[in-house]
This record gives structure tokens, sequence and C-alpha cells, in this order.
């Protein structure tokens, strides 16, 4: 997934495109994730995952000195637990 965003220009770094290529991306690791385990992992936590993903990758919250695991979980619309299960 990391070729998606080696050289992006600042004024696309929130396009639908590159939206719509995460989450496909994403989609494909979670699936592939587990389909080594042999287990199958749940819809609502692949969403959460595409959601951090998309707040990691494109809107870069990461750069917030401020943010925390609370923060971050206001921001996706989760609770603390999801989001640790999750990650």
């Amino acid at each position: 997934m990391d070729y998606l965003f080696l050289r992006r220009h600042r004024r696309t770094a929130t396009s639908n495109r590159q939206k719509s290529l995460l989450l496909k991306a994403a989609e494909r690791q979670w699936e592939l994730q587990f389909a080594n385990k042999g287990t199958e992992g749940r819809k609502v936590d692949c969403a959460l995952y595409k959601c951090i993903l998309y707040n990691l990758e494109i809107k870069q919250v990461f750069l917030d000195s401020e943010l925390s695991l609370k923060k971050f979980s206001v921001m996706i619309d989760t609770n603390q637990t999801y989001l640790s299960n999750v990650v």
C-alpha cells in the first residue's frame, strides 16, 4: 500500500480517487490478513481499519502532538476498546 502515497502533491492529498484507492487496498490487505490466519474478520473491524488508514494516510492526524487514543477514537466515531482491538 505504500506505493499509493509515495509521490503525492498537497493539492491532491484528499482527492476522491486517492481515497477510493486507499480503501480498496486496505480492504484487500484486511482480507489477506484473515485469509492467512484461516479466520473470518468482522465487517465492522474492516470499516474501522479503513477509517484509521484514511485518517493516518490522507488527513495525517499523526502530526497532531496532542493526539491520544481517546481523541482519535472520537475522530473516527468509535470507542477506545474497538479502536485498540483493530490496531
